[in-house]
């Protein structure tokens, strides 16, 4: 119920205004009878509309109003004259002391109604509009300090971004500088070692005399330690080839059966030392595939190595080929009964250098560039590599490599191969089944 004040020194007025206000217009009406006491109720009621007499005792109704509007709690509520004075500059001074409208005196109802009803309404919608423009001022007010922490963000991340730009071009430089250097040291470092290998050899085969068996050994342990001096050099120049970008493929038709028993062989030696036992089953739909043939006996004799490695004595390895049409790739998958890796670590096996702890690299001898070679040799072949495994039960790690199963059953040429028997063998044979079957077991095991 919206709020009247009517400041009057005539009680019938009063009365008369009480009853139909509160009667017909719904009003909850509140009086005065002289300009004090209604500035006192203004001041205390703040009601929605005063209807102000402008001939009274004392304080007229001028200036009742022009205290009304100097203070900031009444000086937005509307004032509707009534008065007995019709001349125009009596009406032009209310109005310009701020009163909202005129009513001459004696007054009809119906009209005051009107015009009470209509400055009412109007007063509040000029509040709403009032509350409203308050809300859009301090929206804006929040929205502008947003718009300026925005600014500070992303002038601060701007600078962060050419900060990192630089930081980046610095260890781009870095880095390439790095791999410059390794591929040069490498190459440095193959060339005299190459010399100690082949001199080392030639004594071996007695070329400048006759040696006795300590010194066979003695060479022996020279060549063995050579060579693997020469893998370590060779897997870091071609690391840094790949890092570099300028490991070059020789794609072409690779005969998947020997890769698989060349691979098998050079690590024969290897699991014989520590009587694991190898096995391979080969999918003799599998022919041919185009790739990289080095590459691919790279990445299978490191998975091997690898297997091997962490395989205790009297374990089995196995190497299996199997030939996915349906999705035309061909699976190497490695198998071993290993110490396994925990799930959390699987991830850091294929950064280089890395081996999973310090007991690790002290039980186990490597550099840890093995399995980084076989993950980015296996992205440059176009291929994938999963790894599964459990701890202390082994782990299987399989490569898929594209294959076009189509091609190769109208075009590749037959393989030459060998008939084998299946058969207990020296560490340097190989065993398998005929090679019409589609299935072949290795064993490498005894002598």
């Amino acid at each position: 119920m919206n709020t009247l004040l009517v400041i009057d020194d005539n009680i019938d007025n009063v009365k008369l205004l009480f009853d139909f206000l509160t009667e017909d217009g719904d009003f909850k009406v509140l009086f005065a009878q002289d300009g004090k006491d209604g500035i006192e109720r203004a001041l205390l009621a703040k009601p929605d509309l005063i209807l102000l007499d402008v001939v009274m005792p004392g304080m007229n109704g001028f200036e009742i109003c022009q205290i009304l509007k100097s203070k900031e709690k009444t000086k937005h509520i509307p004032i509707i004259f009534m008065t007995v004075l019709t001349e125009t500059v009596e009406k032009l001074k209310g109005f310009e002391l701020g009163a909202a409208d005129y009513i001459i005196k004696p007054f009809e109802q119906e009209e005051l109604l009107a015009r009470v009803t209509t400055h009412v309404k109007l007063h509040q919608l000029q509040q709403q509009l009032a509350e409203q423009n308050q809300q859009l001022a301090e929206q804006n007010q929040q929205l502008l300090a947003e718009i300026k922490r925005r600014e500070q963000v992303e002038a601060s991340l701007a600078e962060r971004t050419n900060e990192l730009s630089t930081t980046n071009l610095k260890l781009t430089r870095a880095l390439r500088l790095k791999d410059e250097f390794l591929a040069n040291m490498s190459h440095e470092l193959r060339t005299p070692l190459s010399a100690i290998l082949g001199i080392s050899e030639a004594f071996q085969d007695e070329v400048y005399g006759i040696i006795n068996d300590k010194q066979h050994q003695c060479l022996h342990i020279l060549e063995d330690s050579g060579r693997h001096l020469l893998a370590l050099i060779n897997d870091i120049l071609d690391l840094s080839k790949i890092e570099a970008d300028k490991l070059i493929l020789n794609i072409h038709t690779v005969f998947v059966h020997q890769i698989c028993q060349t691979s098998l062989g050079m690590m024969t030696e290897m699991a014989y030392k520590k009587q694991i036992q190898l096995a391979m089953i080969f999918d003799y739909a599998v022919k041919t595939i185009q790739t990289d043939g080095h590459r691919l006996t790279q990445i299978l004799v490191n998975l091997l190595n690898n297997a091997i490695k962490f395989t205790k004595e009297g374990g089995s390895i196995q190497l299996e080929v199997k030939g996915d049409i349906e999705n035309d790739v061909v699976q190497f998958s490695v198998q071993d009964t290993g110490i396994g890796i925990p799930e959390e670590k699987i991830e850091q096996i294929f950064e280089a250098f890395v081996q999973l702890d310090g007991a690790l690299n002290r039980m186990y001898e490597g550099t840890g560039l093995g399995l980084s070679l076989v993950y980015r040799l296996t992205e440059i072949l176009g291929g994938s590599l999963s790894v599964s495994s459990e701890v202390g039960k082994g782990s299987l790690f399989t490569i898929m490599l594209p294959w076009d199963s189509e091609r190769e059953d109208k075009s590749a040429p037959s393989e030459t191969q060998p008939h084998w028997h299946e058969q207990e063998t020296e560490p340097n044979s190989l065993a398998a089944n005929p090679p019409h079957s589609s299935r072949m077991i290795l064993l490498a095991s005894e002598r």
